[in-house]
């Protein structure tokens, strides 16, 4: 899937977060990169609240919070998350 299908903007703008989508007509995913040397706690854009299937993280510390009506994370420095996009 990282491979193939197209890249897209993503909407959530995150002070030193690079976060892109790969997407395909199957499914979409959405990549976070924590490029900081310190932890970041913040919400998806609200347009990219259905990515709430936690793919993959590189740190154990990375969590995403999708209970309520937003989608919250928290990412360790240096870490990145893939998120798959909910089929509901």
């Amino acid at each position: 899937m990282l491979i193939e299908g197209e890249m897209e903007a993503s909407f959530t703008e995150v002070e030193g977060i690079l976060s892109y989508k790969r997407v395909n007509p199957s499914e979409q995913m959405l990549v976070i990169h924590n490029l900081t040397g310190k932890a970041k706690e913040f919400t998806l854009s609200e347009k990219e609240s259905d990515f709430t299937d936690l793919y993959y993280k590189t740190n154990q510390d990375s969590e995403v919070d999708n209970e309520g009506e937003k989608v919250q994370i928290k990412m360790p420095s240096y870490s990145s998350i893939i998120l798959k996009k909910n089929s509901r």
